[in-house]
């Protein structure tokens, strides 16, 4: 291989010619052989790349000429677009409409619409929360045959927006436009009924709420037409449709059945935008066919409705007055009715202006406190806070239409009429007042009528629909139960028929291997007359039992009753109601909601007045009854609310806060006296100290001081002819045996005749001397700051409380209201006298087995810690026996557990039971006990708590 052979092993270096010779010619060859396979490899490889690049070329031409062969093909395959479908409109003689009565009608425009620069640029009013509100309107002209159109452009968008909402967040109100077409007494918002359609910026074609996207979006400085088509011929005939620049946006949108036949108004709804309004013979953009303007209409194709002026030239501002709830909004919407060209102004119809604008409520828009005033809550601050309203009758006295200000409350009180006659005292309105009390007139009894039989219906259709999916669901039920069982009898004699089979088929089989048998053993002619047999048995048919055959084809016949039961069901209408005698004498309807609120018809009504031209009126008219019958009616109105109406900003005068101060000062010194002298300890005391004060009395006098009490007979004892209640003559206080029940019904009585005494007082109105039973707990609680309860005494009603203190309680029987039993000098010690005497007939009723007459109130205060009476004294609360240190000896309190704090006269209550009182007493024996057991040796405040009682209730006592 051409190395050198000194490399070779010795055994081969004996044949070699030298040691380093080698074999040049050879390896010369060698090397000449292998660069002329290179330089041939060299070659080829360059042939190769050359004919790969060829064949590549030739490839990617041939691909061209196929891929330009390939659009030749389509180009010839793909269609041509479609021509306008619309031709240009024929030049042919026609007499014109006037093109001055072609223009923005400003009596058919939302209040936030301001035109300028000749009604051709139209802006909304932005401020106030009306940026949250759509604007409407529409022209003075409508078309109801040919083909026509007009123009719509965005000029200007606007960006308003809240400083803060709830919650901190900003609302950023968002731009909207709506074109189309509308009917002359259809809404102003386009698309929210079925009399409107329209196109929308978001490329929505929208009828009745019902929006489908057809187009892109619009944009500012584009011109969008509206082409509507009423030719009866021609393949877009009865469409609408959308161009901007002059350029198709969609198909023609067909127009819906409701809307043929009708003339339809050009009509734009939108928010926070200015936008400019061609209505002019001359299009703004050139269209791709020749189309007349809706200006430019032939009389014999459009419907132009004039805008009426007064013809003193003096505009309307109505203010109906009419009384709370007697149909104040009724005759509302049937004047508009009648009068359309009349616009109201209330809280009513900001709130329907919301909710077509599309505004969020947080409790929907069925929820209202009032008619009058319906709280807005939308979260938007202008519109919660009133200042949408306030603004609106700002702007609407400037325009030039009929207004019906709408206010229950304002329009029946002379403050407020005076205030609202301000803001319309300009010289193109003409004020009117419009008094609607008292009987009605028929049409309006008609239209209250129709309304409640609509709505009794309505309810009974409900519930007709109810009972009826009831009912379908018990038959239903009812048919599944039968289906499966007679799914079960069909399997039952099913296994029957296949038992019955398996039986007959076995006996046969065993009968032909004994005939068998037979026949082997007889002879041929014998066996004959065995095959004749067999012959016959196999002639033999099984058949089901005739009685299982006859069932099966009854019930394959049968017919199923329960589906053309269903059937039935279904065909079933509601039953058709009728108004009850009682219900067509009604003059006015109850509405969903009061007109007012309870407390604002509380605090205004007692002002509630008539209209008069003295406050700046122009005339006054009486719809329903003439003026002299209405202000009696007026009259008769009020009284009879004072009668039962609450007065809510009642204030306690001073009178009853001395008389209170007075009561509360001496309860806690009785309080305390009687404590103390249930402890023998500290009853030796007090009888020491009173020792002491006559003696000293009588030194004063220079008489001898007596050496003893002269014994007195507390049982026979009159109490009224006790002089001081706190010491009957023996140093024992007159209330020593009163327990929780007393001091309760004591703290009762003197509150209810000071309450009945103080407000007629601080009312001092001699049409309302007091109050019904109705307003006792919140005049009660408007005077003593705490609740009242029937439930504090066990009462099922007020004449169970009544029963308790009739002694100073009465309820007149002709006008029900209460009245106190005792003149307003009454001292307060003489209903200690009562509340004894009371206790002492109910001791004597129980001494004669007269259970009933036991007194349980509840107290739901937690029971404080038990005092451990003194050491060696044997009064303790709950015990029996005789009462120690009494003249009277074994009569005494009813029975008490052990001591717990007194309880108020609230609504609550602990899960104590409740105790009998005197009209149901639970039935056990009466065990006569000692005194109550509230004893301290600290002293105790008594005050606070509802209807007497202590702790919460009427006049209790705490820890100082």
């Amino acid at each position: 291989q051409g190395r050198c052979r000194c490399s070779l092993p010795e055994a081969f270096k004996a044949d070699s010619t030298s040691c380093c010779e080698a074999m040049p010619a050879e390896a010369e060859k060698q090397e000449v052989d292998m660069a002329a396979e290179e330089a041939t490899e060299k070659t080829e490889a360059k042939a190769e790349e050359a004919e790969v690049k060829d064949e590549k070329e030739e490839k990617e031409a041939k691909e061209e000429e196929g891929e330009e062969e390939a659009r030749e093909v389509a180009a010839k395959k793909e269609p041509e677009k479609p021509k306008e479908q619309e031709e240009d409109a024929a030049d042919a003689p026609r007499t014109k409409i006037s093109p001055a009565s072609v223009d923005i009608n400003s009596a058919d425009a939302t209040l936030n619409v301001m035109p300028t620069a000749g009604n051709k640029l139209i802006m909304p009013i932005t401020e106030g929360g009306f940026q949250h509100l759509l604007a409407g309107f529409r022209t003075t002209a409508g078309i109801k045959s040919g083909r026509y159109m007009f123009e719509v452009k965005i000029v200007e968008i606007l960006n308003p927006a809240e400083a803060r909402a709830q919650h901190g967040r900003m609302l950023t109100p968002r731009q909207l436009l709506r074109i189309g077409f509308a009917t002359a007494d259809s809404s102003l918002f386009l698309g929210d009924t079925e009399d409107s359609l329209c196109f929308d910026s978001e490329g929505n074609f929208t009828h009745n709420r019902q929006s489908t996207m057809v187009a892109q979006k619009f944009a500012r400085e584009q011109v969008m037409a509206i082409v509507l088509n009423l030719e009866e011929d021609g393949p877009n005939a009865h469409t609408l449709s959308l161009f901007r620049d002059g350029v198709r946006m969609c198909q023609p949108q067909k127009l819906p059945e409701s809307m043929r036949g009708k003339a339809l108004f050009p009509a734009v709804t939108f928010r926070n935008l200015t936008v400019h309004v061609n209505l002019g013979a001359t299009p703004l953009a050139k269209m791709p066919f020749s189309c007349r303007m809706v200006q430019d209409a032939a009389e014999k194709d459009a419907s132009v409705k004039t805008v009426a002026k007064p013809k003193d030239g003096k505009y309307e501002v109505l203010f109906p007055a009419c009384l709370p709830d007697e149909g104040s909004f009724d005759w509302l919407d049937l004047f508009l009715e009648k009068h359309p060209e009349y616009t109201e102004l209330s809280d009513r119809m900001i709130l329907d202006w919301a909710e077509k604008s599309g505004l969020v409520r947080t409790r929907g828009y069925q929820w209202k406190t009032s008619n009058d005033k319906p709280d807005m809550g939308f979260g938007i601050p202008p519109l919660d806070d009133l200042s949408t309203c306030n603004m609106l009758k700002t702007i609407a006295p400037a325009l030039e239409r009929n207004l019906v200000v709408m206010e229950v409350k304002a329009n029946l009180i002379k403050e407020d009429r005076q205030s609202l006659l301000k803001r319309f005292n300009l010289p193109h309105l003409k004020k009117i007042a419009v008094i609607m009390v008292g009987d009605p007139t028929q049409d309006f009894k008609q239209r209250v009528q129709s309304i409640m039989l609509k709505e009794k219906q309505a309810a009974s259709d409900v519930t007709f629909k109810a009972q009826q999916a009831e009912e379908r669901v018990k038959r239903m039920a009812a048919k599944r139960q039968r289906d499966i069982e007679k799914e079960q009898r069909k399997q039952e004699r099913a296994a029957k028929r296949l038992k019955r089979e398996q039986e007959e088929a076995a006996k046969k089989a065993e009968e032909e291997a004994k005939k068998a048998a037979e026949d082997a053993a007889k002879q041929n002619g014998e066996g004959k007359d065995g095959e004749g047999e067999k012959e016959g048995d196999d002639k033999k048919d099984v058949t089901m039992a005739p009685e299982e055959k006859k069932v099966e084809v009854e019930e394959d016949e049968e017919k199923d009753d329960e589906d053309d039961k269903m059937d039935e069901l279904e065909d079933q209408k509601p039953p058709v109601v009728q108004l009850t005698d009682e219900e067509k004498d009604l003059t006015h309807r109850k509405m969903a909601n009061p007109d007012m609120t309870e407390s604002v018809l509380a605090k205004s009504y007692a002002d509630f007045s008539l209209p008069s031209k003295e406050e700046g009126f122009d005339d006054i008219t009486y719809h329903w009854q003439p003026e002299g019958d209405v202000a009696k009616l007026l009259k008769d109105w009020v009284f009879a609310k004072k009668l039962t109406q609450r007065v809510e900003d009642l204030k306690p005068g001073d009178s009853f806060k001395e008389s209170w101060s007075q009561w509360q000062k001496s309860i806690q010194e009785w309080r305390k006296l009687a404590s103390e002298w249930k402890d023998p300890n500290k009853r030796k005391a007090l009888l020491a100290k009173r020792a002491e004060a006559k003696k000293k009395e009588a030194e004063e006098k220079g008489d001898e001081a007596p050496k003893e009490d002269p014994e007195v007979d507390v049982d026979d004892l009159d109490v009224f002819s006790v002089d001081n209640v706190s010491d009957i003559g023996n140093g024992e206080p007159l209330f020593a045996n009163f327990v929780y029940e007393d001091w309760f019904l004591l703290s009762t009585r003197y509150e209810i005749h000071l309450l009945l005494h103080s407000f007629k007082k601080d009312l001092n109105d001699s049409d309302r001397p007091s109050f019904t039973e109705k307003d006792l707990g919140f005049y009660y609680n408007r005077y003593f700051k705490k609740a009242f309860s029937l439930k504090s005494y066990n009462a099922k009603d007020l004449a169970g409380l009544v029963e308790l203190i009739h002694d100073t309680l009465l309820v007149n029987k002709e006008s029900s209201f209460l009245e106190p039993a005792l003149s307003d000098d009454t001292p307060i010690a003489n209903f200690v006298k009562l509340t004894e005497e009371h206790r002492r007939d109910r001791q004597r009723r129980l001494d004669a087995g007269d259970e009933t007459a036991e007194l349980k109130f509840p107290r739901n205060a937690p029971a404080p810690p038990a005092r451990q009476p003194p050491s060696g004294s044997s009064w303790h609360g709950g015990g029996s026996g005789s009462r120690p240190g009494s003249a009277g000896g074994g009569r005494g309190p009813p029975p008490h557990s052990a001591r717990q704090a007194p309880s108020g006269n609230g609504s609550h209550y602990s899960s104590r039971p409740a105790y009998s009182s005197s009209s149901s007493a639970q039935k056990r024996a009466y065990t006569p006990t000692g005194a109550s057991s509230y004893s301290s040796k600290q002293p105790r405040t008594y005050g606070g708590g509802g209807g007497g009682g202590y702790g919460g209730g009427g006049g209790s006592y705490y820890r100082r």
